[in-house]
This record gives structure tokens, sequence and C-alpha cells, in this order.
């Protein structure tokens, strides 16, 4: 992540990111975004890079923040294709857990983690609803619901979540 990025992150609320992309506001306009968004997604599971869409997209689709940048979100997407066992550390939003359990194979299981504390980085402050509702709203727009079945959202510090794993994991990302 560039400098220019975290000084955004460092800097967004989530007020100002809602004025920006519109995702709380349910009108005509901003249901067509989300259409043309969600097509776009689609269309890039039939060809070559797999999930190439924008962090507004991404926003738009969720209906929530994304912490992650345009390039990171393809590369996410194709790491989670060849993992078997994939650990998050904070899953904030949601936004990453949607791109890697919409990436990751059938006998695939993604555990994300998150205690959902006041982020040291500015005002927002997800929760475990919000999480789950907007990986449900990506999953159910790619048509990949069943995939839900295969995330555990461990709402506790990642401390406290490794000393119950003894697996082997395949891909972390914090």
């Amino acid at each position: 992540m560039n400098r220019e990025n975290l000084d955004r992150l460092k800097r967004v609320t989530p007020k100002k990111v809602a004025r920006k992309i519109g995702y709380e506001v349910n009108n005509y306009k901003t249901h067509l975004k989300r259409q043309k968004a969600k097509n776009k997604l689609l269309k890039t599971f039939d060809s070559p890079p797999a999930f190439a869409i924008t962090y507004d997209e991404l926003s738009l689709i969720t209906r929530s923040i994304v912490f992650l940048d345009d390039k990171e979100i393809p590369a996410l997407f194709s790491y989670g294709q060849n993992a078997k066992t994939l650990v998050e550390i904070g899953a904030a939003f949601g936004a990453s857990s949607s791109v890697l359990l919409a990436g990751m194979p059938l006998n695939a299981r993604l555990f994300s983690i998150d205690p959902f504390i006041v982020d040291s980085m500015g005002t927002w402050n997800a929760s475990e609803k919000e999480c789950k509702l907007s990986v449900s709203r990506l999953l159910k727009a790619v048509d990949k619901e069943g995939s839900l079945e295969r995330w555990s959202l461990l709402v506790e510090p990642s401390y406290e979540a490794v000393k119950k794993r003894d697996k082997k994991i395949d891909l972390m990302f914090i």
C-alpha cells in the first residue's frame, strides 16, 4: 500500500466514504451503479484477471468500507484460489473475507479473526453483524452463497484465536 492510500485511510470516516460512493443512499442512481459493478464482477470470472474490480465497485457491492487497494483485490483473489486453509487477521467490514471466499476452492476453509474494537487508525468501528452482512452481499452477487458455510468469523483477539489452532495454514492475510 502506497503512502497516499495510507494517508487516505487515516483521514477517512464512514460518513465521508458513504458520501463519496453513495452506498448508504438507496436511490435509483446508486442502484444502477451497484448493478453495473455486480455485472462487471460476474464477467471477471469468465476471463482473467479474475475479480478485476475497483475499490469503489467493491464498496458498492458490499455496501461497506473497503480497506483494500485496487491492486490488492485481484491479487488476494488469486492467492485464495491456491490455498486450503486461509487465516485472515483483521476482518473489519469483510471486504477481504469476501474476496477470499469468492476465490477459494470448494474444499478450503477461511478463518477470519477480529475482536471488533475501535480501530487505532480512524474513528470507524466495524461489527460482527456488519462484517457478515457485507460478506453475504458480495457472495450473493457472484452466486457463491454456499461459501459462507466454509467461513468462520472468530470474534476475539488473534493471540487468543491462535491458541486453539494447530493445523497447517496455507495463506495468512494480515
